[in-house]
Formats: C-alpha cells, sequence, structure tokens
C-alpha cells in the first residue's frame, strides 16, 4: 500500500476547504441579479401538453378547407416565421412553442404525398388559403376562454373555401 502524500490534518483542511468553496461559490450564485436574455437570443420552447391534447382532439383544420370532418389528429407546429405575427423561426431541429399548432390529420402533416412536411410550409398553408397566425391565435383564445375549438376550425375553413 503506497503511503499518502498528506496527513490525515491536511487531508481534513483540504476538504473544508472545497467545501467552503463550494458554499460561497452557490452563495455567489444566487446572489447574481438574473438578467434578460438580450435580443435575438434564443429562448427556451413553451411547452403546453393540456393545450397540444386539447388541439389533437379538434377537425383537421386542411380537410375541414377542402369540405371534409376528420378527426384523430396530430398537433402540426407551424414552424416559418412570420415578422407580421411576430413569429421567429425556431431554428434547425427544433420546435417553436406549443401555442404554435394546429390540427392535421395524418395525411396532410406528415404520410400523405401532398403533406405538410413534404413541401414548402408558407405556400403549403398560402394554398388552403389559411392563415396561420391568426387561426393559431383564434384557438389559443378559445383554449384559454373554454369554447369550442371546432367552431373555430369551421369558420377559418367556410374562410378558405370562399
Amino acid at each position: 500500500m503506497m503511503a499518502s502524500l498528506y496527513t490525515p490534518e491536511e487531508r481534513e483542511a483540504i476538504r473544508k476547504g472545497s467545501e467552503a468553496r463550494r458554499a460561497a461559490n452557490k452563495r455567489e450564485r444566487k446572489a447574481r441579479p438574473k438578467v434578460a436574455r438580450a435580443a435575438g437570443q434564443r429562448q427556451p420552447r413553451k411547452r403546453e401538453p393540456a393545450y397540444l391534447q386539447w388541439v389533437r382532439r379538434l377537425p383537421c383544420v386542411a380537410c375541414a378547407a377542402e369540405g371534409k370532418i376528420i378527426l384523430g389528429c396530430h398537433a402540426a407546429h407551424i414552424r416559418y416565421a412570420d415578422a407580421a405575427a411576430g413569429w421567429t423561426s425556431p431554428g434547425l431541429q427544433s420546435k417553436p412553442d406549443d401555442r404554435r399548432t394546429l390540427p392535421l390529420c395524418p395525411d396532410h402533416h406528415t404520410d400523405g404525398p401532398d403533406a405538410q412536411h413534404r413541401a414548402n410550409e408558407r405556400a403549403w398553408w398560402s394554398a388552403r388559403g389559411i392563415n396561420p397566425p391568426a387561426l393559431c391565435a383564434a384557438l389559443s383564445v378559445a383554449f384559454d376562454g373554454g369554447s369550442d375549438g371546432a367552431l373555430i376550425i369551421r369558420a377559418f375553413a367556410r374562410r378558405a373555401v370562399l
């Protein structure tokens, strides 16, 4: 067995010094003022599982624009940036906040040949006559107020058809 480089008293002093430094660092971190993030710096995604669950129970907005009612939807996140709505791009490999979702059936979201994920997203929504920022805002208000989101989907679908 190899002899220790430090005596038991020295080892105890080192241990106490390390504990004191950790405690001092912890106090210092707590005392630091919280700094607001700089403009343009990525903010963490706002997750709302209850909202996503509510959106998934609504009819597909793309099917409604085509005059059909299809249930069993995905909550499709709208990724494109829209300056007028104050939406920024979430960046690569990340999703936007959960309030930027619309109900889409699997065919319109990911599976079908004309799915949202297979095309330019802005052009895809525009071809259906749907304004995602306005619809997302209306659904968000309906959710917060306890209203029926299906009525909002029908109203936007009628505008898209006209």
